[in-house]
């Protein structure tokens, strides 16, 4: 890049480092622009093979393909990207071709010998370790992939190598730092979990030390963390935490938060930068995620960022809400469109354009079909080839119990719940009353539906209290926190209900059965975990709950709106929203 992006603005708009101790604000430098790297991008000699592409991928394998001729929105990107200019934020949406997009600019990287042995240098960053593997099978082998945590840890090994990984080593600081104040037992507890809250979104959002009071709590605030218990005291012991933390990364001793926030913070960059960072799915970034793409560029870097500010699913897990805008501004960079969805029939743009502007259908798209039907119908007619969505959890359950006794192979996606219930399964198992008994899990546990049941209600009723608990020393009340416990005791309910188990061990084999893939059988899942899927016919289940009715607030309504977009375009050709009391389809686009 030509100049230099400044860090300050991948942080909150309310932090500046004006209010950073200068004995400890990292170094800043800037971004932007265009990169010179002295090569630019020619057109490549046609030959008798022109319709087929042969890759070499970084596992090995040479993959031979048809090529893929590029829609005029990514020809114009493109065309774009052939000569030296400034950096790019593709807006893309549902099903436009963003991923082949992707693969065209790595190809046309490499066949314009921009990137090659000994030349440029090219890096992928995917969203998540199964997006990077499978990428890893796509794209040319110049082309490193990565996601953003690895980059950052090699970032850190560069610099600290003899660097040792302890996923616990911010539980253990901030256990040491509550302990260390003489807190009673019962404060002490409610000031771990909102001492850890605070860290962690202090870490991934880079705020800085030294931020004032009333700034840090505004943004603790925005995302929900129990800062009104001790202000004062959680806002002096998130500063010692990561302090501490930092010290201690020096010493070798990082954990996950390092990954994003070490690099940061001592303003480390990897020793040779890339020319060339392609991102995706940037909408989902933290702060500190984008700075890692920071300490992975050098002045004349171009960076590439895919992403649709539409399907920003993942606010509540860190992701910054305005990663797109703030990455515009600070590389200061051109944006293009990719808006042409060539997945979604034309009745499903028409219902999809109510949470966004920037999505159109392709020209000769069919109008798709959209549609209400019983449960009965469901079950009749629903394949393996199908997808089947939520806004939660327990009605997957119940769905996909259903099918089973209906005689269809079906399985629920999410390796993340179904450990989240074989947990709860062991809390309600040694759960007394009144307290947790884990030692008791060390010999084997025989089940009672009555004596389960009466504990789970026990176990639920004494968490639903703590939470509400928390909830009003925030002065806050936030519904989806209490319809996400509720939701999860009836998961587990629903599952013991139907199998019955008369062991622990039962219980959690039946568990992880209903969770384990099965490509022959029917697939149900969560919105969340259903974006990059697609299917030819989708079926919505409890379409009442989109928008989730316990969404109250402006951000939490904000992310209800991304849920219900990508919801509404996993389909190719039918949608079917089942037994819906009242069904989101205007009159004019039913059929």
């Amino acid at each position: 890049m030509t100049g230099k992006a400044n860090r300050n603005l991948f942080m909150s708009p309310r932090i500046s480092s004006a209010w950073v101790d200068p004995q400890i604000q990292p170094r800043v430098r800037r971004l932007k622009g265009a990169p010179e790297v002295g090569h630019t991008m020619t057109h490549v000699q046609s030959s008798i093979f022109d319709d087929l592409s042969t890759t070499v991928t970084a596992s090995g394998k040479v993959v031979l393909s048809r090529k893929n001729e590029p829609s005029p929105y990514q020809q114009a990107i493109l065309d774009h990207l052939r000569v030296p200019g400034p950096n790019l934020i593709v807006r893309a949406t549902a099903g436009s071709g963003k991923t082949s997009l992707l693969e065209m600019i790595a190809k046309q990287l490499i066949d314009t010998e921009v990137v090659r042995p000994g030349g440029a240098r090219a890096l992928f960053l995917a969203f998540n370790k199964h997006t990077a593997k499978t990428l890893e099978e796509r794209l040319p082998a110049q082309v490193s992939v990565q996601t953003l945590n690895s980059l950052g840890y090699e970032i850190l090994k560069e610099n600290v190598p003899t660097a040792e990984f302890d996923p616990k080593k911010y539980e253990k600081l901030v256990a040491e730092a509550v302990e260390n104040r003489g807190y009673a037992r019962k404060e002490a507890r409610l000031m771990r979990q909102a001492l850890a809250a605070s860290v962690e979104i202090s870490m991934q959002h880079l705020i800085l030390l030294g931020c004032p009071q009333d700034m840090w709590q505004e943004i603790m605030d925005e995302f929900d963390v129990d800062v009104r218990i001790a202000p004062d005291d959680l806002y002096a012991l998130t500063q010692e935490v990561i302090t501490r933390g930092m010290d201690v990364v020096l010493a070798g001793q990082v954990s996950f938060l390092d990954q994003t926030y070490a690099a940061f913070f001592y303003e480390w960059t990897l020793q040779t930068p890339y020319d060339f960072i392609l991102i995706d799915e940037a909408q989902d970034l933290s702060r500190a995620q984008a700075g890692i793409v920071l300490g992975a560029s050098g002045l004349h870097t171009r960076i590439v960022a895919v992403g649709d500010a539409a399907q920003a699913l993942y606010f509540f897990g860190g992701a910054n809400p305005q990663s797109l805008t703030e990455l515009r501004e600070s590389l200061e960079a051109v944006e293009l469109p990719l808006s042409v969805t060539y997945r979604c029939p034309k009745k499903h743009v028409a219902l999809a354009s109510a949470f966004t502007d920037a999505i159109e259908a392709a020209p000769g798209a069919p109008d798709g079909v959209l549609g209400e039907v019983d449960g009965t119908t469901f079950v009749n007619r629903v394949q393996p080839s199908d997808l089947v969505l939520c806004r939660v959890n327990a009605p997957l359950v119940k769905w996909a119990y259903r099918l089973i006794r209906s005689g269809r192979r079906a399985h629920v996606r999410g390796k993340d719940v179904s450990g989240a219930l074989v947990k709860l399964a062991r809390n309600i198992a040694v759960w007394d009353g009144q307290a947790l008994h884990p030692e008791k899990l060390k010999e084997p546990i025989t089940l009672e539906a009555g004596a389960f049941f009466a504990a789970q209600k026990s176990l639920f009723e004494h968490e639903l209290k703590a939470l509400e608990a928390r909830q009003r020393k925030q002065e806050r009340v936030e519904e989806l926190e209490v319809d996400a416990l509720r939701d999860r005791y009836n998961s587990l309910h629903l599952i013991y209900r139907e199998k019955q188990p008369e062991t622990l061990d039962d219980l959690i084999k039946v568990i992880r059965e209903l969770f384990r893939e099965d490509k022959s059988a029917v697939t149900l899942s969560s919105i969340h975990r259903a974006k990059g899927l697609e299917a030819d016919t989708v079926y919505i289940l409890e379409p009442d709950l989109l928008p989730h009715p316990a969404a109250k607030s402006p951000t939490a309504q904000t992310a209800e709106r991304a849920v219900q977009f990508v919801a509404f375009t996993r389909a190719r050709s039918k949608l079917f929203f089942v037994d819906a009391e009242h069904c989101p389809i205007p009159e004019h686009l039913r059929d």
